[in-house]
């Protein structure tokens, strides 16, 4: 149904929408920037469960072994926005990473969440970089938005965590 009723929505109403979710990303308390990537012909399907894992595993980088007893505040936030859902798929996050996480120096820090991605999207990348321009970023991942099919499979790490 929700495929159905975006399809039928005019082009200035999915711009609308994106310029919404723009609006939305700007005003997140985030550090880190990543870009997520495949080695393969990877599927929306497939993808998911690995943001979902890469996520808990982060958590348990960060947390220590109890880490799902901590409440979603406390683990790792993000926001993935997919792109080229039918050629080269690679996902956008913006991310807050728990309390120890952000004690680190980037380097290290991108080394930790590379280093998880590519135990997972064996080939794939993960570039990890600090946000110094929020308002650029949100832009640029909401940019195929206006496209139809592309408005459903943004996620967030809270989807992962249990409730």
């Amino acid at each position: 149904m929700k495929e159905d009723v975006w399809s039928n929505l005019r082009y200035q109403s999915r711009r609308e929408y994106r310029d919404a979710f723009e609006g939305f990303l700007k005003t997140l308390d985030v550090d880190l920037f990543a870009t997520l990537s495949f080695s393969q012909n990877t599927r929306l399907q497939q993808a998911r469960p690995l943001l979902g894992q890469w996520f808990a595993r982060l958590d348990n980088h960060y947390l220590g072994r109890g880490w799902t007893r901590w409440s979603s505040d406390e683990r790792t936030f993000a926001v993935a926005v997919s792109e080229n859902i039918d050629t080269n798929l690679h996902y956008h996050c913006l991310m807050r990473l728990p309390a120890w996480g952000r004690t680190q120096a980037i380097d290290e820090t991108a080394g930790a969440l590379d280093r998880y991605w590519r135990r997972l999207a064996w080939g794939g990348t993960c570039g990890v970089v600090l946000i110094y321009d929020l308002p650029t970023l949100a832009r640029y991942m909401s940019k195929q938005l206006v496209r139809p099919g592309y408005e459903q499979h943004y996620l967030f790490a809270s989807e992962f965590h249990a409730h």
